[in-house]
């Protein structure tokens, strides 16, 4: 790795033009679908850290129609050694509807912590994640945890 470190700075834009026939029926004229990006990850030595915002408009009429996601991550790893890595990311979207009222506009976030080992041909890798409001239905019943533990051999 470069110990003195480098930055990257990235962005993105599309539109995908549609007419009357892919659009919805109350709307004489549809607006396009827009899609955006834009980011920087930055590497000092053995740390690595990125952030990101996308966004992505439907351009839809109807009140029930979702108009928008709007979504922010984050995340930054250490390679401990060249066996040893730890990282850890966080995610956030929000969804937002043509007719923003109270409850319609929910948030979902997830984070993870991963850690990864390696000797040879041998590798585990763990990670513990969480998601909070899944499908962007609040409560309890949508709040979920995991573990993941992975065993890889090569021969």
């Amino acid at each position: 790795a470069d110990p003195n470190g480098h930055v990257n700075v990235f962005a993105g834009y599309s539109v995908i033009e549609r007419d009357k026939s892919t659009a919805s029926t109350l709307e004489d004229h549809p607006n396009d679908l827009e899609a955006g990006t834009a980011g920087v990850t930055i590497t000092i030595g053995p740390v690595k850290a990125g952030f990101q915002r996308t966004a992505e408009f439907f351009g839809l009429a109807t009140s029930a129609s979702t108009e928008y996601y709007a979504n922010t991550s984050w995340g930054v790893s250490f390679n401990v050694n060249d066996d040893l890595s730890i990282s850890y990311g966080d995610f956030t979207s929000k969804k937002g509807y043509v007719t923003q009222t109270g409850n319609n506009n929910r948030r979902l976030e997830a984070s993870s912590l991963q850690l990864a080992y390696s000797m040879g041909g041998a590798s585990i890798k763990i990670a513990e994640t969480d998601v909070d409001n899944a499908q962007y239905v609040t409560g309890s019943t949508q709040d979920y945890e995991g573990t993941t533990v992975a065993l890889s051999l090569a021969f």
